[in-house]
């Protein structure tokens, strides 16, 4: 269990961790991991995109919301005697505060994980959604070079502490008079845009808009930043303000795009506090084994069209399985969703993918059944791809990959009238050891034995 209190807090390996999780969320993962478990939150009402995002992703976690104003946490009542009572039922605390010293004083008193939404000083997980969103845009996010136009105020402050946490180089452009400490300032835009990757905005109080005059970020301001610069104002963002509307229209303008991410990284966020210390995040969604003609690794959203194509509307690929031919692309589409899922919470599955040509043509899945022993529990290759070596490949890389795991046996088995299996089995050092009980094939009533065969390691 941990708390999502300041970037600054966090080593730079738990920042990567959130990352491949967001990655694995975005890709159908960890679909029911808050099963169960409700997510209390402190949002104002005039809170748009951090709540919408945060009571959205818990519900497609699986989780339930129980939403307040800030000000219950301002009553007379102690903030010890109110967590005290959350305690008992809430998994998750999720808090938009302006004070950060009560955050701190909730997560002093809290055994379960809480989250930051925003105080007058930081606003970590927006960071967090900005700075993963870059990531897909450039290949190193530390290189870049980020101006940050605005007053001293809690966005300026959290692209500060975002840039020691990051380790990029970030300046400020303002009036005389809101300079944030510790960093270079240039009160002259022109100048200060030049040179930058990404230029950041904050809304301007009432009172400091006559200073702010000539600082405005305009798409003629954008052009002296480098080539493919990126304008990222922080919402909510005033039209002949602090921006104008020609940048905001201009491809500079990021800004949509970027809050997309908020949805990923915030679950991804909720999922990585509460793991404990030092324990993995159950995803295995860069997991994968090689062999000489295979990758074995976790399928994405879009591998619906080569299953489709190789394996789910094969009905021969389906004559010794039990599941049935998938009929079109659309239950194609809610099945790679399920796959998915599936796939990125269990250690070994995968899906099968030739390196040759680079497509999903089968999937192979072993499991852990006891402290010592691993069974392969399916194979199934699309019917132009067997006979070419990749079931004994497979086989073969399930075999190193249970001694690896300490297993002194491995399992497999085969419907007793699948011939091919169990030579395939035979080929690989497996010996028949008992046949199971008489089953029936759900789609078609056909009776069936399945042959136990074992392979010591």
């Amino acid at each position: 269990m941990k708390h999502f209190l300041r970037l600054t807090d966090l080593a730079y390996s738990d920042i990567e961790k959130i990352f491949e999780t967001a990655d694995a969320v975005a890709q159908g993962g960890f679909e029911r991991i808050l099963d169960k478990k409700t997510a209390v939150m402190f949002f104002p009402e005039t809170s748009i995109r951090t709540r919408v995002s945060f009571e959205k992703g818990v519900h497609l976690l699986g989780g339930q919301t129980v939403l307040f104003p800030p000000e219950a946490l301002d009553k007379k009542e102690r903030i010890k005697d109110v967590v005290g009572y959350l305690n008992n039922w809430a998994d998750l605390i999720v808090v938009r505060h302006k004070d950060m010293s009560v955050l701190e004083e909730i997560a002093k008193y809290a055994k379960v994980p809480v989250i930051n939404a925003l105080t007058s000083v930081n606003h970590p997980c927006e960071m967090m959604s900005d700075m993963y969103a870059l990531s897909k845009k450039r290949d190193d996010i530390k290189k870049c070079r980020f101006l940050f136009m605005g007053a001293k105020g809690n966005i300026g402050l959290a692209w500060k502490e975002a840039s020691e946490a990051f380790e990029f180089s970030l300046e400020q452009c303002c009036a005389k008079g809101y300079e944030i400490d510790g960093l270079t300032v240039n009160y002259d835009i022109e100048e200060a845009v030049r040179g930058k990757d990404v230029v950041c905005t904050d809304s301007l109080p009432a009172e400091a808009l006559k200073d702010f005059e000539g600082l405005q970020i305009t798409k003629a301001v954008m052009d002296k930043a480098n080539p493919d610069a990126l304008l990222n104002p922080c919402p909510p963002f005033y039209i002949g303000e602090e921006v104008s509307e020609d940048a905001i229209d201009s491809p500079y303008f990021v800004g949509y795009e970027f809050k997309k991410s908020l949805l990923p990284v915030q679950q991804a966020i909720m999922i990585f506090c509460l793991t404990s210390e030092g324990e993995a995040i159950n995803d295995y969604s860069g997991f994968r084994l090689e062999t000489e003609h295979l990758v074995l690794k976790k399928p994405v959203l879009d591998d619906w069209k080569a299953l489709y194509k190789n394996i789910w509307s094969r009905d021969e690929s389906a004559k010794y399985m039990l599941w049935e031919t998938t009929k079109s692309e659309e239950e194609a589409e809610e099945r790679m969703k399920r796959s998915v899922n599936w796939q990125y919470n269990n250690k070994y599955a995968f899906c099968v993918y030739p390196k040759d040509i680079g497509e999903a043509v089968g999937w192979a899945v072993m499991c852990p059944c006891g402290p010592d022993a691993f069974e392969i529990t399916g194979v199934a290759l699309g019917p132009d791809f067997v006979r070419k070596g990749y079931g004994r490949e497979i086989l073969k890389a399930f075999e190193e990959a249970a001694r690896s795991e300490g297993a002194v046996k491995l399992i497999s088995g085969n419907r007793a009238m699948n011939v091919a299996s169990r030579e395939l089995q035979k080929a690989c050092g497996f010996v028949f050891e008992s046949l199971s009980e008489e089953k029936q094939d759900p789609r078609t009533g056909e009776k069936y034995f399945i042959e136990n065969n074992v392979k010591y390691l």
